[in-house]
């Protein structure tokens, strides 16, 4: 009888735990980015990349600057708070990188492949306006098959707040 009791009560804990994951949207997130190793991830068509995400004007002015390397499953979002030809540069910056800009229907509008710190202080802005940008290591839209049009979920890294 008391192990009966016991595992309703366990059961109905379970249920009240469920409930309250799926309904409480920080929790959500939550999960979605230990799933992916601490950060959230976009992705590509079925093409996960873990990002850290640039939204404000400190985070977005530092960027990538600084980093020697960045692991190949991870790039830098950086998230604006409406569409413009957002331009990049290579400042501090020591390795090659791909630039993807997307428009705010999360469609990729251009595309910066390969792109080395030796070209600072040259900048670049796509050919359309965007309001999302991610960096990656060069080769990673080649390897990948991105391309102009391609959609892209940026939905578990999107902050709630953007200067």
């Amino acid at each position: 009888m008391l192990r009966s009791l016991f595992t309703f009560f366990l059961i109905v804990a379970a249920i009240f735990l469920i409930y309250w994951i799926a309904t409480n949207e920080e929790t959500t997130l939550t999960i979605k980015e230990f799933v992916v190793g601490g950060l959230p991830a976009i992705h590509f068509g079925n093409i996960p990349l873990r990002v850290e995400v640039a939204n404000t004007d400190e985070e977005r002015s530092r960027g990538l600057s600084g980093k020697d390397t960045l692991p190949s499953t991870q790039g830098m979002l950086f998230v604006f708070s409406y569409e413009s030809f957002w331009e990049f540069w290579m400042r501090g910056v020591r390795f090659p990188i791909d630039i993807i800009w997307i428009d705010s229907d999360f469609h990729v509008v251009d595309i910066l492949p390969d792109l080395g710190p030796e070209t600072y202080p040259n900048t670049y802005r796509p050919r359309a306006k965007a309001q999302y940008v991610v960096e990656t290591n060069a080769g990673f839209t080649e390897a990948f098959g991105i391309r102009v049009g391609d959609s892209v979920d940026l939905s578990a890294a999107l902050p709630r707040d953007v200067e």
